[in-house]
C-alpha cells in the first residue's frame, strides 16, 4: 500500500489519484459515455479551425476555488507547460502532441498540433487537467493545497492523515458527464 502523495495526476499518475485529481479538477470538455458525445465544462464551445488547431471559448464567471477568476492564461499556461519537451512526465506522450497554445482575448485559447491529431478531444476531457496559473508548479507538485475549479475542494492532503474534500458550492459548470454532487463531505 503506498499513500497519496498529491491528488494532482500530473505528479502522481497512479489510479489511486485519479479519483481526487477529477474531484478537485476540470478539464476543456468531457465526454459524456451515455451520449457518446463531448460536453462543455471549462470551455463553452469550441470548433476545429484548420486539421491542426482547435480554439475553445471559455466559460464567463468560473473561479479557482481561492476566488481568483478563471482566465485564458491558466490554460495557455497549462498546455505550454505540459507540452515543454524539457518537463518531464510520466505520460508525456499524452500532450507531446501540442506545439503551442496561445491566448486570443480573456476567455478565448487556440491550440495549435504539430500534426493532425484523432486523439485530441479525448485528451483534452480524460487528461489535462487545467491547473490554475498563479499557484506556481512546485507548489501544485507538492499538492498539499491544490486549488481547482471542480466540484470538490481538498481541504486536507496528507500522506499519513489522508485527504479530505468538501463539496465546492461555487461549482455550477458541470454537464451530464460531469456532474455537481450533493455529498457534502469525503474522506
Amino acid at each position: 500500500l503506498q499513500p497519496i502523495e498529491t491528488v494532482a495526476y500530473y505528479f502522481d499518475p497512479s489510479p489511486d489519484t485519479v479519483f481526487e485529481s477529477e474531484a478537485v479538477y476540470d478539464d476543456l470538455v468531457s465526454y459524456d459515455l451515455k451520449a457518446q458525445k463531448f460536453e462543455p465544462l471549462l470551455a463553452k464551445s469550441w470548433k476545429r479551425t484548420s486539421p491542426t488547431t482547435l480554439e475553445f471559448e471559455l466559460r464567463d464567471g468560473v473561479a479557482w476555488q481561492d476566488g481568483t477568476p478563471f482566465t485564458a492564461a491558466d490554460v495557455v499556461d497549462t498546455l505550454n507547460w505540459l507540452s515543454d519537451p524539457k518537463v518531464a512526465l510520466r505520460f508525456k506522450q499524452n500532450w507531446s502532441w501540442i506545439q503551442e497554445a496561445e491566448a486570443l482575448g480573456p476567455t478565448r485559447v487556440r491550440v495549435e498540433a504539430r500534426r493532425p491529431s484523432p486523439f485530441d478531444l479525448m485528451r483534452f476531457g480524460y487528461v489535462t487537467a487545467i491547473l490554475p496559473r498563479h499557484q506556481a508548479v512546485p507548489f501544485v507538485e507538492k499538492g498539499r493545497h491544490p486549488i481547482g475549479t471542480g466540484p470538490y475542494r481538498a481541504v486536507t492532503v496528507d500522506s499519513f492523515k489522508g485527504i479530505v474534500l468538501e463539496r465546492n458550492p461555487a461549482f455550477h459548470h458541470g454537464n451530464p458527464a460531469k456532474p455537481g454532487t450533493n455529498i457534502g463531505k469525503i474522506t
